[in-house]
């Protein structure tokens, strides 16, 4: 289940891999929905045609990942879902690992189970010191967080997961009141792991991600996250710990980031000398000036701060 939104030239490609891992399996099914994009995705969509999967096609107005997921689960027939990013490029072997995660066994009589593969940066691309900081610290790091093969719940994303559809279903899918790609996510995994679905990790399941992304385009999502956060607060304000990084700012650094001027110039900083700040220095400025936006996303949105 693929949603997307304004990406054509990378769906197209996205499609493409899927298609070739398909190979020799039985009974896949491709669903992606359109979430309102306005530029080549209805035409990418309407053109392709795969040699070794189902494919079906749906489209929303534009109201989040977390609609368009929940429609295209909903379309779906297949009793094991996959959630792949539309700027993930599945390696030959992914499908093959998530079907015998879930066919091992059987289903039947044990808790529903969710697998989690790993995303690692598309070695094809352009990689730069910011994509990989980002990468590692604040997107796609399970290895870090995995024992014995298991992961807690709060490392679910649905880049590269796979579950049950019933036990989707069961726990009502996403929340669609989120409007982004943003914490929706992990939401939805948090009432996954209270009725009883475990989380596992295969590195082995790899897929690669393929985005371009600066800090200024960064710290733009930060604000939508931070948005996100104070409605995941008001719906469960347990998780305060979860959505509030642990670490407090000294009191001084503290009130340079409160102002917006001395931001942008530290933003210009860590884009001046990308390549030539020690690999402490850059971390600290790039990660107080994402956490300046995350706040600002959080306090516009009338959550704590």
């Amino acid at each position: 289940m693929i949603p997307t939104h304004n990406r054509a030239d990378v769906l197209r490609s996205c499609l493409q891999a899927v298609d070739a891992a398909a190979a020799g399996l039985e009974g896949v099914e491709v669903v992606v929905v359109d979430d309102g994009s306005r530029d080549e995705t209805p035409a990418v969509l309407a053109a392709t045609r795969l040699e070794n999967a189902s494919f079906l096609t749906d489209r929303t107005d534009g109201r989040g990942p977390a609609t368009a997921r929940n429609l295209g689960v909903r379309a779906a027939s297949s009793p094991i879902v996959l959630f792949l990013g539309d700027d993930i490029l599945v390696e030959p072997g992914l499908l093959r690992r998530h079907l015998e995660f879930h066919s091992g066994g059987g289903e039947a009589g044990r808790a529903a189970r969710c697998l989690i593969g790993e995303v690692a940066l598309d070695p094809s691309a352009p990689q730069t010191r910011f994509s990989r900081f980002v990468h590692s610290a604040y997107q796609f790091n399970p290895a870090a967080s995995a024992k014995d093969g298991r992961l807690p719940w709060h490392c679910f994303h649905t880049a590269n997961a796979s579950m049950p559809r019933q036990a989707f279903l069961d726990a009502g899918g996403f929340d669609e009141r989120f409007p982004y790609a943003a914490w929706e996510d992990v939401e939805f995994a948090y009432r996954l792991g209270k009725a009883g679905v475990g989380f596992y990790y295969d590195p082995e399941a790899v897929g690669f991600h393929r985005h371009e992304m600066t800090l200024r385009s960064y710290a733009a999502r930060q604000e939508r996250s931070g948005r996100a956060a104070a409605l995941l607060l008001e719906i469960h304000p347990e998780l305060a710990d979860l959505v509030t990084p642990r670490r407090r700012l000294p009191g001084p650094l503290r009130a340079v980031l409160q102002n917006r001027v001395n931001v942008a110039a530290l933003t210009g900083l860590a884009e001046a000398a990308e390549k030539c700040l020690p690999e402490r220095a850059y971390r600290m400025i790039v990660g107080q000036v994402l956490a300046y936006h995350y706040y600002r996303g959080m306090r516009e949105a009338g959550g704590r701060a």
